[in-house]
């Protein structure tokens, strides 16, 4: 995890928002957070802490209040940072509280939650920080932000919390195999007892019979191939006998085919002749024929249009001299439009003139209101002078104590309340802490009553019932193999030879009641282990469950000890401290307060009448401005209104006329100029709408006269066309030699379908020549006319059966085959089942020494071991540089850390037993181990060191060493942030964070750079 920017508003002592940058502090590798005793830095890794887990360090959740500064209503976190494999996804962990609006003393529950960027946004996700960053909150003060105090907490564990957290830390759950290999190791032996049963199923199994099978094979084909033979000639003869038969009777049904074409010849002969008939007048004729009705209609229809195109003429004549006479009547009242147009303008200057004149009274009202609003004004003004001078006098003689004592005073007074409110509370939540860790530790004792006589705890229960489980689980897997060789039982006889042990004699066989009833007792036994088993880990749980409580109770009762003592020394420091103003109690001072108040308020009372009345003058010095300058406005405007209708009156057309309307209404003025308007343009598209009309007319008179000349002399062409086509049709009749007969007529005026006559023609031929070729070419065929059906019969009966003789031998052999094929595979089914069983026994086997190896989780511990001394080994690459190569870290078989003291001959000792300033020194290198293992784990290119300690345990030359140690971590691509107010440290780094408590803005955050 690499951290990026944090935000931190309410936290504590920052009251305002204060954003720490860990970009270009980061970007130094070593890097610094300075600042003196309580001015906040600390505050910076509980604010990250909180961000991630939502959980505060320093208290418990339901004392959220007391992590929001008293000035604040509002706690908010926001904590950017890069993680992931490689650190290559950014992400916000995000904290965020308020003040209860109803109860200002309490805080609402807050809202935390993880964020992923996704381009430029950002997504809220479900996974919770312990899988982002990969550790828990308590590891992660272990290895990546070590808190205040924490330091030493990886070396101060026991072995089996330590053990405990590598295992949680490295994910070392993966070596705990006893389970896997318990499982497999049951799966193996049901596979076992499979194989075993399966191979008793396939009984006894005769080799030597295969031989035997073969030869008979052999001798069967052979008879089978001579069948065969037989029934090739016997299908050969049954196909040309039925070929013969099809061919006969193909024969028969042409020869009667043949036989009804010869009926039909005569009446097709007919067919013909009246086809080869209809061809020729219907080339040669009927052209001519058609042209000449063609034309005889074509006089007819223009016959008809030269008789209408004669009277449209008289029509056409008689319209156009009515439409030239309307024409002129209505040019005539048209000329007279400009009057009507003069009037209209008149009418619309005698409407402006109207406008004007009521503008001018309305004006006229205007400056009478003006003169008696600006005197009322002016009334107003002197009266409000008058009460104001009056106010301010009556201000002025109030006076008010100092401003800062009287804010000193308040603070003393509402601290001391606050003080002994929260004392209250406080006390209200010892008292409940001492009840709730009484009930724990009675619960504690009520569980252990329920521990089995002979045991001193819960575990050592579970591991005996374990042993005992395992012990019966023995003799059930024993007695499973007993009940899988009853199936041999029955088939013992006394003086044959066991299967199993090859014994003569079989005094005591296995009985299966016996063995069903053994096996029942061991399963309810079984059962009844693995119940005592899971009440008794549930009973540890339980335990561990209110030891941890009872834990939490106390920790809760000191800090809650502690603080109401904290709050009632502060509260007697509230009390003393007010006789400094010259005040005897609290008594007094509310007295002083409230009197203050109520000489500030009627002070503040007076200033707002004060206020009031000046802001009213000012609005009666502008009422009477606005009433004066409103005043000549309207003066000028009444000037203005006269020159207008003066210059309207000389404009007038037609005066006399003109104002006479002068009384009337608007609107009655504006009804006669719409009329007079609709009645111009009225004329105007009547005017034009007839000569349109007279245009068209016209127009039309002349087509008409150009189509009667046009029909005229078509007539008189197709006329002579007729004529002319009459004499051509009687020639062509003489020249095809027809007369005009009904069958001439017939031909001529009726359709036939030539091409279906043809069709029917050609078909009849056709069917004719093929069916006469097709009796010539069956004729031909050998014995076709002598066909015999008796011989058919013979012959199919003859093949009927050769095939069933050959169908019997082919079951035959097909049986034999069946038989060798069974027979081979169950000796290869054996020998692979065989070789199968083989090889899961010695599994069995090697499954059985893993059980023991990986029993009680010895495994696990193993391992955790290799990674403890790993550790180790990484730490003393710095430790013995530190130590001048005097002293080195080691563990033993228990995990616990020792010391080797190579200026005592290399003996070891506990590493409890080192200085302050050494202990500190090993804590360091193998925290830094720790987190290098961390880093490798993650896979990330960079790793992220934060350590909250004073280094004051140590001497200005082990200080030295371990800055130069802290240095030379930059060379190790590691980033290391330490939060100190060692004045040496602040020397020597050049990239930090200064943080100064300021008493009106809280903690405040500034920079090297």
């Amino acid at each position: 995890m690499i951290p990026i920017k944090l935000e931190i508003e309410g936290l504590y002592s920052y009251k305002s928002k204060q954003v720490i940058d860990f970009n270009q502090l980061t970007a130094a590798g070593l890097f610094g957070i300075f600042g003196a005793v309580g001015s906040g830095k600390s505050s910076i890794l509980e604010g990250i802490l909180l961000a991630l887990y939502g959980i505060p360090d320093r208290l418990l959740i339901r004392e959220r209040s007391s992590l929001l500064n008293l000035q604040s209503d509002k706690l908010l976190v926001n904590f950017y940072f890069f993680a992931g494999k490689g650190n290559s996804k950014e992400y916000l962990a995000r904290y965020e509280a308020k003040r209860n609006k109803k109860n200002p003393d309490k805080v609402d529950t807050g809202d935390h939650g993880i964020y992923l960027k996704s381009g430029e946004s950002w997504a809220r996700i479900e996974e919770s920080a312990e899988s982002v960053v990969g550790m828990k909150k308590e590891h992660f003060k272990q290895t990546i932000i070590i808190p205040q105090g924490k330091f030493r907490e990886f070396v101060e564990l026991g072995p089996k919390d330590r053990a405990e957290m590598m295992k949680e830390l490295f994910g070392l759950e993966r070596f705990d195999l006893y389970d896997k290999t318990v499982r497999l190791r049951a799966v193996t032996k049901d596979r076992k007892l499979e194989l075993s049963t399966r191979i008793d199923t396939l009984g006894e199994i005769a080799p030597e019979s295969i031989p035997t099978l073969k030869a008979e094979l052999t001798e069967k084909s052979e008879l089978l191939d001579k069948e065969k033979e037989l029934l090739e000639a016997a299908q050969k003869e049954a196909e040309r006998q039925e070929s013969l038969f099809k061919s006969f009777e193909n024969w028969k049904n042409l020869k009667s085919k043949w036989e009804s074409i010869q009926q039909l010849k005569p009446s097709m002969d007919e067919k013909k002749k009246k086809y080869r008939d209809y061809l020729m007048v219907k080339s040669e004729i009927k052209p001519v024929f058609d042209k000449l009705q063609e034309e005889k209609l074509e006089v007819e229809k223009f016959s008809r249009s030269v008789a209408v195109c004669k009277k449209a003429k008289a029509n056409f004549e008689e319209s156009i001299i009515q439409k030239e006479d309307e024409h002129r009547q209505l040019q005539e009242d048209v000329n007279r439009n400009p009057a009507r147009e003069a009037k209209i303008r008149d009418f619309k200057r005698i409407i402006l003139i109207k406008g004007h004149l009521e503008e001018k009274e309305k004006v006229k009202k205007v400056v009478e209101d003006c003169a008696l609003q600006s005197e009322s004004a002016k009334k107003t003004l002197n009266t409000l002078k008058a009460k104001i001078q009056k106010t301010e006098q009556e201000s002025e003689d109030i006076t008010l104590p100092d401003q800062q004592q009287l804010t000193q005073l308040s603070t003393v007074k509402n601290l001391c309340a606050e003080a002994e409110k929260k004392s209250h509370e406080t006390t209200m939540r010892l008292e409940k802490e001492t009840k709730a860790l009484e009930d724990q530790k009675s619960k504690a004792q009520n569980l252990k009553l329920n521990l089995p006589t002979g045991f001193e705890n819960f575990k050592d229960w579970s591991q005996n019932t374990e042993d005992k489980l395992s012990i019966l689980a023995k003799k059930r897997e024993k007695l499973i193999i007993r009940i899988g060789l009853l199936s041999h039982a029955h088939t013992l006889q006394n003086g044959e030879p066991c299967p199993l042990c090859g014994a003569l004699e079989h005094p005591h066989p296995l009985n299966q009641s016996t063995e069903d009833s053994e096996l029942s007792e061991l399963d309810e036994k079984i059962q009844m282990a693995q119940l005592e088993i899971k009440r008794a880990g549930h009973l540890e749980g339980e335990l561990n469950l209110v030891n941890q409580q009872i834990q939490n109770h106390q920790k809760n009762s000191a800090q809650l000890e502690e603080e109401v003592n904290k709050l009632n020394h502060d509260i007697k420091s509230y009390r003393e401290s007010i006789g400094s103003f010259g005040l005897s109690d609290m008594e007094a001072l509310d007295l002083f307060l409230d009197a203050a108040k109520q000489n500030a308020a009627k002070k503040n009372q007076l200033e707002a009448e004060l206020k009031r009345l000046r802001k009213e003058a000012e609005t009666a010095i502008e009422t009477k401005e606005k009433a004066d300058t409103k005043s000549q406005n309207a003066k000028a405007e009444l000037e203005k209104l006269n020159s207008l209708i003066a210059d309207k009156n000389s404009q007038l057309e037609y005066p006399d006329f003109s104002k006479k309307y002068l009384d009337q209404q608007v609107t009655e003025l504006q009804m006669q100029i719409q009329n007079t308007e609709a009645a111009i343009l009225t004329l105007k598209n009547r005017l034009e709408s007839k000569r349109k009309a007279l245009e068209d007319e016209r127009l039309k008179q002349s087509e008409n006269l150009t189509e009667l000349r046009t029909f005229s002399e078509s007539l008189e062409t197709s006329k002579k066309n007729v004529a002319k086509l009459e004499l051509e049709f009687e020639s062509s009749i003489q020249k095809n030699g027809f007369v005009k007969d009904s069958y001439f007529y017939q031909l001529l005026e009726n359709d036939m379908d030539a091409d279906k006559a043809d069709k029917e023609i050609r078909d009849f031929e056709r069917q004719l020549t093929e069916t006469k070729t097709r009796l010539e070419d069956l004729e031909k065929i050998p014995g076709l006319l002598e066909f015999d059906p008796d011989k058919k019969e013979q012959a199919n009966a003859k093949l009927k059966e050769v095939e069933t003789k050959a169908e019997a031998l082919q079951k035959e052999i097909t049986l034999i085959h069946k038989q060798i094929e069974e027979t081979e595979e169950k000796l290869k089914l054996l020998q692979s089942l065989q070789e199968e069983l083989d090889k899961t026994e010695k599994r069995l086997s090697y499954l059985d020494e893993l059980a023991n190896l990986f029993k009680g989780k010895g495994f696990v511990q193993y391992i955790s071991s290799i990674f403890l001394r790993e550790i180790c080994h990484t730490a003393n690459k710095r430790f013995m540089q530190l130590t001048k190569n005097n002293l080195s870290i080691e563990t033993d078989e228990q995990n616990t850390f020792l010391v080797k003291d190579y200026l005592n001959g290399g003996n070891t000792r506990l590493l409890k037993s080192l200085s302050g300033g050494q202990t500190f020194q090993a804590s360091l290198c193998l925290a830094l181990a720790l987190a290098e293992k961390v880093k490798s784990l993650n896979q990330a290119d960079q790793s992220f060191f934060f350590l909250d300690e004073g280094f004051g345990a140590l001497d200005k030359e082990s200080l030295r060493v371990v800055f130069e140690t802290l240095k030379s971590l930059r060379h190790e691509n590691r980033i290391v942030g330490i939060i100190s107010h060692v004045e040496d440290l602040q020397q020597e780094i050049s990239a930090y964070a200064r943080v100064e408590l300021d008493p009106e803005k809280g903690s405040q955050v500034g920079y090297s750079f």
